[in-house]
C-alpha cells in the first residue's frame, strides 16, 4: 500500500515537474517571439527603403462574409505612392474626379511627408472631405529614432500594419512597447497572440474603448511575419463589441532587405444587429491595399519634397520658400511661428 502511494506522488510529481517545464517552455518562447517582433519593428525603423504606386479599392456590403470574398474594381478607387528612406516617409493620396448633382467634383490630394523632427500635413481640393479645402500643417515632432514612425498612423498606407493606434504589435506610445498577451504555440508555422486593452478616452467627456485583438504571426520565416489581424472594440463596461475589423496581409516583398507588405486588405464592419437598422448604408466596408510597382525605383531626397503655391497657408510656417518647394530635410525652428501654440501640441 504504502508503496502504491509512493508511486503515485512520484506519478504526480513528474507530471507536475513537466507541466512547469512546458509553461517555462512556452513563456521562453513567448518571449523569443516578441523579441524578434521588436527587432523586425527596429530593423524596419533603421533599414526599409522602398518607393511604389499604389491603388485602394474598396466597396460597402451586407455581411462580414460578402466584404471577405469580395472581388473590387478600380470604380472610384484613390491611387497615389508611398515612400521611405531612413528616417523619412511620405504617402500621397489622390480622390478621382467625380459627379455631385451634375457638377464634376475636381481630384483631391492629400499629402504627408515626416521625418523624425517634422510632419507636414497637406491637401488640395478637398473641400467634400474636410471642413479646409486647401493648405495644411506642419507639426514639430520629438526628434527620437522612430517618431515620424508613429507619427503616420494611416490606413492606406504599408506601414498601416506597423503604426495604427488600435494596433497590438506596434503601438503608439513612445517606448513602442508590445503589451502584455497570450500567447498560442505554433501550428503550422503560426502563431497567436492575444491581448486586451483599454483605450483612453478621445476627448473629454468620451468613455473610453476596450479593444480586443487576435493576431496571427508567421513563425516559419526569416523575420516574424503579421498575416491576420482580428480586432473587436467595446464601449467601456459593455460585454458586447460593437465593432469588428479584420486585416488580412496578403503579399510581401524585401525593400532594403526588410520586408514591406504589398497587398493586404481591411474590412470593418458594425455587428451590432440594433446598430444595422439606424444605419443608412451597408454595415459592411472592404478596403483593398495594393502596390503596383513596388522596387522598381530606390527613393530619392527628391520624393520628400512638397511643392506648394506662394498663397498656401501651412501654419505654423510663417512664410512659404521663394521656391514653392517645402524640404521636410531643410525645416528648421526658426521657419515656425510657435508662439501660442501649446508644448503637447508640438509634438
Amino acid at each position: 500500500m504504502k508503496q502504491t502511494i509512493r508511486i503515485a506522488a512520484l506519478f504526480c510529481a513528474a507530471v507536475c515537474c513537466l507541466a512547469a517545464q512546458n509553461l517555462f517552455s512556452e513563456e521562453g518562447e513567448k518571449e523569443a517571439l516578441l523579441e524578434s517582433l521588436r527587432q523586425a519593428r527596429e530593423d524596419w525603423i533603421e533599414n526599409a527603403s522602398f518607393y511604389g504606386h499604389f491603388i485602394d479599392r474598396s466597396g460597402s456590403f451586407a455581411s462580414e462574409e460578402e466584404a471577405l470574398a469580395a472581388e473590387l474594381d478600380d470604380a472610384g478607387a484613390s491611387t497615389g505612392f508611398a515612400c521611405k528612406l531612413k528616417n523619412k516617409y511620405r504617402r500621397q493620396i489622390i480622390l478621382p474626379p467625380r459627379d455631385r448633382g451634375g457638377e464634376t467634383v475636381p481630384q483631391a490630394t492629400f499629402d504627408k511627408i515626416a521625418n523624425d523632427r517634422f510632419s507636414v500635413t497637406f491637401s488640395r481640393n478637398a473641400g467634400d472631405y474636410q471642413d479646409r479645402p486647401e493648405g495644411g500643417y506642419i507639426k514639430k515632432l520629438s526628434g527620437k529614432p522612430g517618431a515620424s514612425f508613429r507619427d503616420l498612423n494611416e490606413v492606406t498606407t504599408p506601414w498601416w500594419v506597423f503604426t495604427a493606434k488600435a494596433n497590438l504589435l506596434y503601438s503608439q506610445r513612445e517606448d513602442a512597447e508590445i503589451p502584455d498577451c497570450e500567447y498560442t504555440k505554433p501550428e503550422d508555422g503560426r502563431a497567436l497572440l492575444k491581448v486586451r486593452e483599454t483605450l483612453p478616452p478621445m476627448e473629454e467627456g468620451d468613455s473610453g474603448l476596450v479593444l480586443d485583438q487576435e493576431v496571427t504571426v508567421r513563425t516559419d520565416t526569416e523575420e516574424p511575419l503579421v498575416e491576420r489581424i482580428v480586432t473587436f472594440l467595446y464601449g467601456e463596461g459593455k460585454e458586447t463589441p460593437f465593432v469588428k475589423q479584420i486585416v488580412d496581409i496578403l503579399e510581401w516583398r524585401e525593400c532594403g532587405g526588410v520586408p514591406v507588405p504589398t497587398r493586404f486588405r481591411w474590412v470593418q464592419g458594425h455587428i451590432d444587429p440594433a446598430v444595422h437598422k439606424q444605419l443608412r448604408f451597408p454595415p459592411w466596408t472592404c478596403w483593398e491595399f495594393q502596390f503596383t510597382d513596388l522596387g522598381e525605383r530606390q527613393p530619392t531626397d527628391g520624393d520628400f519634397k512638397l511643392e506648394v503655391r506662394a498663397g498656401d497657408n501651412i501654419p505654423p510656417l510663417k512664410r512659404i520658400p521663394e521656391n514653392n518647394i517645402i524640404d521636410i530635410d531643410a525645416i528648421t525652428d526658426d521657419d515656425l511661428d510657435l508662439s501660442g501654440i501649446p508644448e503637447s501640441n508640438q509634438k
